[in-house]
């Protein structure tokens, strides 16, 4: 399946606002170029790029980390979702401590400009290796005023009225399947919703 219509967004341009202390020491600077590098790569869509961020085994924890986490990767799951939703994410309030590095994070993907959310709040903290690569990250959300819901209830509804089908395969028992094809088949439907019930698309997308 291609990626669509030549209307699909396609955000290139890296928008990564940082705030960093006066104190300055090596490591900091580098953790932060680390994380700047993995973004831009990842925002550009360059998969192969960004993973030579992570380490060979990368995590990642979502809430709070107990038991082994799950595999950090820009090729599948949650990785792969935001390299074809082309994720921008932007954060503030950097606080570096030993190996570890936390920020208040900003995201914005294909489905929230698509549904109308202004995107996600999260604090995330990222553990770096000895070679300063990402080796472990903890996502913590944070509250969404209004909740990303009160903007899917709408294109929910109509999904299923009109594409249950799909909308089954791609949202089974109510729950998100992240990977590349979801994701492609999740921007297909919203355009649609968006075209069909009348919403104007010029301003979230490049021709």
């Amino acid at each position: 399946m291609n990626r669509g219509p030549s209307v699909l967004i396609r955000t290139v341009a890296i928008a990564i606002v940082t705030i960093a202390s006066g104190t300055g020491c090596s490591s900091r600077h580098s953790y932060q170029r680390t994380l700047d590098s993995y973004l831009a790569a990842k925002q550009a869509g360059d998969a192969k790029q960004a993973a030579t961020y992570l380490a060979p085994d990368a995590r990642i924890w979502f809430d709070e980390k107990t038991g082994p986490g799950r595999p950090k990767s820009p090729i599948s799951g949650w990785g792969a979702w935001d390299l074809e939703l082309n994720a921008v994410n932007t954060y503030s309030d950097v606080e570096i401590v030993g190996n570890s590095l936390t920020a208040l994070f900003h995201e914005q993907n294909d489905f929230s400009r698509l549904i109308g959310f202004p995107g996600w709040r999260s604090r995330s903290t990222y553990w770096f290796d000895e070679q300063g690569r990402i080796a472990e990250q903890l996502y913590e959300p944070m509250a969404q005023h209004p909740p990303m819901q009160a903007y899917f209830d709408a294109p929910l509804r109509w999904a299923r009225t009109h594409h249950a089908d799909e909308l089954a395969a791609i949202y089974p028992e109510e729950q998100f399947r992240p990977n590349t094809d979801t994701a492609r088949r999740w921007r297909t439907l919203l355009l649609a919703w968006r075209a069909e019930t009348g919403l104007p698309i010029s301003l979230l997308v490049q021709e």
